[in-house]
């Protein structure tokens, strides 16, 4: 998971709500969206 973050850091915001799309699993890392 810390890849995701990493990456989702460089992107920003955008970025990270493009992973959450792609992998719900990540939706408990999101604000819960």
């Amino acid at each position: 998971y810390h890849g995701f973050i990493d990456g989702g850091s460089q992107e920003g915001l955008g970025g990270l709500s493009e992973l959450i799309s792609q992998s719900d699993k990540v939706i408990f890392f999101g604000p819960g969206g």
